[in-house]
């Protein structure tokens, strides 16, 4: 479908969140997922390392998310703390190792964004993780029926 207006022409975070808003309202499902997926982008572009970009574009979608349901803009604010303390890779590392996925995991799939799952983030750069996350990442998506490759 042709949008009046493409969010990837959109460089101001403030326009494409009304643009998301107007689509919301107007119910046009597909253009509030293009909004998000934008919204990721220009919120991932100021990190230079790309783990940390991919990770940073994954919080947001997932807030956006958050900040839909509950009504209000809400934060991943136990990652955001953990990340202050361990860093970007050692928080993917323990969320992986963990026996449950993360709570943003079912989020994600459910709203047709499992691109955004930090698994794939893990299995794309395996050399940056421990073998043990690698591994769980791998387990987790094929639990659930998802590939192991990230949709393009």
């Amino acid at each position: 479908m042709a949008w009046p207006v493409d969010p990837q022409n959109l460089d101001d975070l403030n326009k494409v969140r009304a643009l998301m808003a107007s689509a919301e309202r107007l119910k046009v499902q597909d253009l509030v997922t293009a909004c998000i997926r934008r919204i990721s982008e220009l919120e991932g572009r100021q990190f230079a390392d790309p783990i940390e970009r991919r990770f940073w574009e994954i919080i947001s979608v997932f807030e956006e998310l958050l900040t839909k349901e509950n009504g209000r803009t809400s934060r991943a604010s136990r990652t955001r703390e953990k990340v202050k303390r361990v860093g970007v890779v050692q928080t993917l590392n323990d969320l992986a190792a963990s026996s449950q996925p993360s709570g943003g995991f079912h989020r994600l799939v459910d709203a047709g964004l499992s691109d955004y799952l930090f698994e794939y983030l893990i299995l794309e750069n395996p050399e940056r993780f421990t073998p043990q996350a690698v591994g769980k990442a791998s387990k987790r998506l094929t639990a659930h029926k998802l590939p192991l490759r990230r949709a393009a």
